[in-house]
């Protein structure tokens, strides 16, 4: 029945197309596009070196002789890799024909699984690496800034290429061999880098006269609910627990806060206390509005301001940003009321690839009206907003410099960029917010961005958001 209903959903032709997909997907699918596309890919190549030898002014009297080629020297320019692969196909499919013949019990199957099990240890890169490193070791001529000599001439390839390449197709054989006799361990629909993981949070919150202590632990995307008005990097450590405690004054109020969390990538090992924050607020607030001012830090494992770049790497890039914060907002007028927050950084970091000569600046700020409204809402606001941006800072690193000939030695310099965006990122949003019935509140916000993410060229981009919120 089952061909029926594929023909029946997607008709003749894409039955068709499909049967052509699967057979792209077996083990004799690199075998296709290298038939179907080694040719024109070696034409093209040989039209643009006659055309750059016509733009040297050169002739076919200028031209050397012509080459002779056998299996040993075809050019199997940058398709070399669906031969490799072709290759690594009939070789599994020889080695396992046998093999499943004699274990009929499954017991070498057990043993097979039991070493792949050792190999994903930490001792597997030694040993899959050890005849790689031998292979290199002994090939004739090798340069190790190459790494892997290139198998794109010839139908035999070099020796470090089969081992290497050979040690990755067959690890991952053994891999999938394992998942699919035991189940895959780890599915990516139920990966919490997905926003599957179960929201989750807990807060305990004691408040003893002018002394107030809270704590919060938080997961599954729940955000902290301990902020400041123009703080906007405390948020970048991505807090999953925080803690604060407060003293209050009449109308003022100090506060003190701290909090980290890990972070989640996908595939990849979760980076516990990856990012983590303190804060210090004095607030003021009386019967026409309020004020408050702000100073912390952001300590940052993976990079800065929110970036990800693996710890223990060359490419790790710790940093430390020292922020500044001010928000208020004040009664212009029974019903009409402005808003404004603003914040600053300065981060430093510094890396074994790349560092910062000096420390970079960034900004955020907001400005809005908040007034009521008497037609289908209550209340209606108008804001102007420039997300975070670095305004100034540069990164730096020792970079090769370009060899004069093939073979002269390397040489380095240092090359600086700036750390700058292009753009600057501007939203305006028009927000309304409603009371219902129930005692719930419904908002909706309308928002158009000016050069989003800070690039100058970028379109335009809008947005229409809606919430609904309701005490249980």
């Amino acid at each position: 029945r089952a061909p029926f209903v594929l023909l029946d959903r997607t008709g003749a032709w894409g039955r068709v197309i499909d049967r052509m997909t699967a057979g792209l997907i077996g083990p004799w699918g690199p075998a296709a596009p290298l038939a179907v596309f080694w040719g024109p890919v070696l034409t093209a190549i040989v039209v643009v070196l006659i055309w750059n030898a016509g733009l040297q002014g050169m002739t076919a009297a200028d031209a050397p002789p012509t080459p002779e080629y056998d299996w040993t020297n075809i050019p199997l320019t940058h398709l070399w890799f669906l031969w490799v692969l072709l290759i690594f196909y009939v070789a599994l499919l020889v080695l396992r024909a046998p093999f499943v013949l004699l274990d009929r019990t499954g017991a070498w199957g057990r043993v097979i699984d039991r070493m792949t099990a050792g190999l994903i240890g930490p001792w597997g890169p030694f040993v899959l690496g050890a005849p790689l490193a031998l292979a290199l070791w002994f090939q004739p001529n090798w340069i190790a800034f190459f790494g892997v000599p290139t198998p794109d001439a010839g139908l035999i390839p070099n020796t470090p290429a089969l081992v290497g390449f050979g040690l990755a197709f067959g690890f991952g054989a053994l891999l999938d061999r394992r998942r699919a006799e035991e189940g895959d361990p780890v599915r990516l629909t139920d990966a919490p880098w997905l926003g599957d993981e179960p929201r989750q949070e807990a807060m305990l919150d004691l408040e003893m006269g002018r002394l107030s202590f809270a704590t919060w632990q938080g997961r599954g995307g729940a955000r902290s609910p301990f902020d400041a008005a123009g703080d906007g990097f405390a948020a970048l450590a991505q807090a999953d627990h925080a803690a604060r405690g407060a003293l209050r004054f009449g109308s003022l109020t100090l506060a003190a806060e701290s909090g980290g969390g890990d972070r989640r990538m996908p595939l990849r090992r979760v980076e516990a206390e990856a990012s983590s924050y303190s804060r210090a607020t004095l607030a003021w607030r009386g019967a026409e509005g309020g004020l408050s001012v702000s100073i912390g830090g952001l300590d940052e494992r993976l990079g800065p301001l929110g970036a990800f770049l693996p710890g223990g790497s060359d490419f790790a890039l710790p940093s430390r940003t020292r922020f500044y914060a001010v928000g208020g907002d004040w009664t212009l007028r029974p019903g009409l009321a402005l808003i404004g927050e603003a914040g600053v950084g300065s981060t430093r970091s510094e890396g074994r690839f790349l560092s910062m000569d000096q420390a970079a600046i960034s900004s955020n700020w907001r400005l809005g009206l908040l007034t009521g409204c008497s037609v289908l809402c209550d209340r209606i606001s108008f804001t102007l907003s420039q997300p975070l941006r670095i305004e100034s800072g540069a990164f730096s690193a020792w970079l090769a410099d370009v060899p004069v000939e093939y073979f002269d030695p390397l040489t380095y310099s240092r090359r600086s960029f700036s750390a700058t965006p292009s753009g600057r990122q501007i939203d305006f949003i028009l927000g309304g917010e409603r009371s219902l019935w129930d005692g719930s509140n419904l908002t909706i916000q309308a928002v158009a961005s000016r050069q989003p993410r800070h690039v100058a060229d970028a379109a335009p981009e809008f947005a229409l958001i809606g919430g609904w919120r309701r005490r249980f």
